[in-house]
């Protein structure tokens, strides 16, 4: 689905580019009509997080089911970038007044749109191990032991994501860049996930069990999921 994506997008983007209205024209609608469908079908798949971890098939770990969010918020830079980059590029190409300005803001839209294709691929977001919780983001990672978190209230919601309470924060580890050391993503319902760190906070006895098959089935009974 992406690959077909990134051609449409260089389509429209040369298209855009061209001296004659009946082409650029329609290109230019194409795509800003394609990059409205991609960001209202994010919106609406953003509303739902599932109340399930699964088994990850990377490592032994619970992780979020596959999300569509980050495709198709992935899909709506790459349409966009397509004709942006494209401008800045006939600009760089042409010599244009501050062509160097105009190489740097396509280069950048190039990262950002490579950027979001490494989260679509779905290797980053929250990871429940045995040791801890991951957060794991495009340019930085979080790392929190169980022993870290209070045991008490480890997570609470907070707006769209999750606000982890520490009893021993000098346990806590980051690396790259990132949100704070509090803040976590919520890829899943934020009740459920509550449920389930508190379980592995207080009940050190079956952590060496994450990221199996029987312990997933023995959580989701235990947290009444």
């Amino acid at each position: 689905m992406m690959i077909g994506v990134l051609v449409l997008a260089v389509a429209l983007g040369i298209a855009t580019e061209t001296d004659r209205v009946q082409i650029w024209l329609p290109a230019a609608a194409t795509t800003l009509a394609l990059t409205g469908v991609a960001v209202a079908l994010y919106t609406r798949a953003s509303r739902h997080r599932p109340a399930a971890l699964v088994v990850s098939r990377r490592e032994r770990a619970f992780v979020a089911p596959p999300s569509a969010p980050p495709v198709f918020q992935a899909a709506a830079f790459t349409l966009l970038g397509g004709p942006l980059v494209g401008d800045k590029v006939a600009d760089v190409i042409s010599r244009e007044y501050l062509w160097p300005v105009d190489a740097a803001l396509g280069a950048t839209w190039v990262l950002l749109v490579a950027v979001q294709w490494h989260v679509a691929a779905g290797r980053h977001g929250l990871r429940l191990r045995p040791d801890g919780v991951l957060n794991r983001q495009a340019l930085g990672s979080h790392f929190i032991p169980w022993d870290a978190f209070d045991p008490a209230l480890p997570l609470a919601a907070v707006g769209h994501g999750l606000a982890a309470s520490y009893h021993r924060p000098d346990l806590v580890r980051r690396r790259g860049l990132g949100g704070g050391r509090r803040t976590l993503p919520a890829d899943v319902d934020p009740e459920y996930l509550i449920r389930v760190v508190h379980e592995y906070v207080n009940h050190p006895e079956h952590r060496t069990a994450v990221g199996s098959e029987a312990e997933l089935h023995r959580v989701g009974a235990a947290t009444g999921s």
